[in-house]
């Protein structure tokens, strides 16, 4: 049986290692079928990527709604920054749910787990500086996802001109997790988005 990704849309966490999942029907089918099994789980941002946010084992499903699930999980560890991927976003069904093959699975996991001793390397370094600096570090990080991204938000698709004042005039630098709950200061855990997106997410 393949390793089962899970697209989810809000999240409750419950307790130190339990969380619950809001997803469509079709893909609590897909969640019965692994129950017990560790899966991963991501959202979508819609024809642009993946973000790949934990992973857990599969307790129970709860009916929520007419066309949606509530996706019961225990063992859950949330990656320290989502791990964002191109290459499945265009997957046929990847609104609903990925098969992973062992190889793509152990890899997303692995690269969770790196990306979560560099993001404890970087915040030790940070506070291990003065503001100043932490401030310098950001600076640098908000011009990097700019410039990565085109100076387009990820949400609209909206296109706008670099600028030399910070922040960007009609970008805002969003953090994907928040550094008060762990996020790295990364190009990585950062995207664009418009004012309207920002608050928004």
């Amino acid at each position: 049986m393949a390793k089962l990704a899970l697209a989810v849309e809000d999240e409750s966490l419950l307790g130190f290692d339990r969380a619950a999942f809001r997803l469509t029907a079709r893909a609590g089918q897909s969640a019965h079928r692994h129950f017990g099994k560790v899966v991963i789980v991501y959202r979508t941002v819609p024809n642009e990527m993946v973000l790949f946010l934990g992973s857990g084992r599969v307790d129970g499903l709860d009916h929520h709604a007419p066309e949606q699930q509530i996706c019961r999980m225990v063992d859950y560890q949330a990656f320290a920054a989502p791990l964002a991927s191109i290459a499945e976003a265009r997957v046929p069904g990847v609104r609903r749910s990925l098969s992973l093959s062992d190889e793509r699975f152990e890899e997303i996991l692995r690269s969770a787990s790196e990306f979560s001793a560099l993001a404890l390397d970087e915040a030790n370094a940070v506070f291990a500086q003065d503001r100043e600096a932490g401030l310098d570090a950001y600076l640098k990080v908000h011009d990097r996802v700019l410039q990565r991204w085109g100076h387009r938000c990820v949400f609209t698709g909206l296109q706008f001109a670099p600028s030399s004042t910070r922040p960007h005039p009609q970008l805002s630098v969003v953090a994907i997790r928040p550094r008060e709950l762990g996020g790295p200061l990364h190009v990585r855990n950062y995207l664009p988005m418009v004012a309207e997106a920002g608050f928004a997410w």
